[in-house]
């Protein structure tokens, strides 16, 4: 794909977004976003795009395109988190594949009192966890940070040691991670923060 191709079909995903957020881009808007993200590969802009529309209200500024796909990772794994509420109950312990859930959850008070929040909590729950997933997903978290989150009745059979937790005679519920759209791709991410930083 040549430039010219490149510009054409950069400006189709704008007027997607633009169509969607009721906002058509002028050429101004356009060649200010293109400065910024001129060298994100189409295919990734696209998907950072529809990411973008899937989870915010208003329309992306150039750093958030840049991100969309952390959100979307963010809020796939509150949906399986909060999925595993209704298939799993705060009786039974569990243990997340993606190790930033469990963490997440522990950070939020551990996993009954995870199960037992109110609908009227779920927004204000809804954004911590997913700005607790985010900075975690980012830093890393720790053998402790990621290891089962005990039930309500098996609690008692947990015990520490040796600076870890044991479980005996639990069955541990594992759960599948979310499919997700950030996982693997340090590399293109680096050197889209690297580009944002030698344009500032």
């Amino acid at each position: 794909m040549n430039e010219k191709e490149r510009k054409i079909a950069f400006a189709e995903v704008f007027a997607t977004v633009g169509v969607i957020y009721q906002k058509p881009m002028t050429d101004e808007h356009l060649r200010a976003y293109w400065l910024v993200l001129q060298d994100v590969p189409i295919d990734e802009l696209k998907k950072n795009a529809m990411a973008h529309i899937a989870t915010q209200k208003w329309f992306p500024l150039p750093c958030e395109l840049m991100n969309a796909n952390e959100d979307a990772d963010a809020i796939r794994a509150w949906d399986a988190a909060t999925a595993a509420i209704h298939h799993h109950g705060m009786y039974r312990h569990v243990n997340f594949e993606d190790s930033t859930v469990n963490a997440v959850i522990r950070h939020l008070g551990g996993w009954p009192e995870f199960c037992a929040m109110e609908p009227t909590q779920e927004s204000w729950l809804r954004k911590e966890f997913v700005k607790a997933y985010k900075g975690l997903a980012k830093s890393g978290v720790s053998r402790e940070q990621a290891a089962v989150l005990p039930g309500l009745s098996e609690a008692n059979e947990v015990r520490r040691s040796k600076g870890g937790i044991e479980y005996q005679g639990v069955v541990v519920r594992h759960i599948a991670a979310p499919k997700l759209i950030f996982q693997g791709k340090t590399t293109e991410k680096k050197k889209i923060e690297a580009l944002v930083k030698s344009k500032n």
